[in-house]
């Protein structure tokens, strides 16, 4: 399900073109390899361009969503002391 801000937006955010990006396969986790980092650092430059980028942070928050939301990864909510939930396809 969408979060409501990017349901409601009339204009396309940059994650909508390169959503490969934000949620990658498991064997590329991040940091793991330079393809994980690379992959990593071009989500965050995307979304260092989206208009909605504190309410996708806030939402993954919120809700615990994997991948890549508002140029923060799971790793890095789970250290800010936010739970993530496991892969769906796991």
């Amino acid at each position: 399900m969408l979060p409501h801000f990017l349901v409601d937006l009339r204009v396309a955010v940059p994650c909508s073109s390169r959503p490969h990006l934000f949620y990658r396969p498991d064997e590329v986790t991040e940091g793991a390899s330079s393809r994980g980092q690379s992959r990593t650092a071009e989500a965050r430059e995307l979304c260092a361009t989206c208009p909605v980028t504190v309410a996708c942070r806030n939402w993954a928050r919120e809700s615990g969503e994997y991948g890549i939301w508002g140029g923060e990864t799971e790793s890095e909510r789970i250290a800010a002391g936010y739970a993530c939930r496991v892969h769906a396809d796991k």
